[in-house]
């Protein structure tokens, strides 16, 4: 299926979470493609053109701790907080308190 308009926006967005995966774990298009039971060709399609389904998608998330709500445009964090960093977070509160 090739990605529309709209669609086109997760094609970048996996994209850019992609090169943040790389940066910070340094993995590779392959790595992932064996974690979800595909080829490398078929990530960098993911990336350029052919939109991802939802599935893989939702796995690749699950994963690779990845915010859904990246994908779609509608934050900029690439990465769900983890346990650590509220536990920080909400310790810098109690210390401002």
């Amino acid at each position: 299926m090739k990605a529309k308009n709209e669609e086109k926006v997760i094609c970048q967005r996996f994209e850019q979470s992609y090169k943040e995966l790389k940066k910070q774990q340094k993995i590779s298009r392959l790595a992932i493609a064996n974690q979800l039971g595909t080829y490398s060709h078929v990530i960098g399609k993911y990336m350029k053109e052919t939109l991802p389904s939802m599935s893989f998608l939702y796995n690749y998330c699950k994963l690779y701790n990845v915010d859904p709500a990246y994908l779609f445009g509608l934050t900029d964090n690439v990465f769900l907080e983890t346990k650590e960093q509220t536990t920080i977070i909400q310790s810098q509160k109690t210390i401002r308190q």
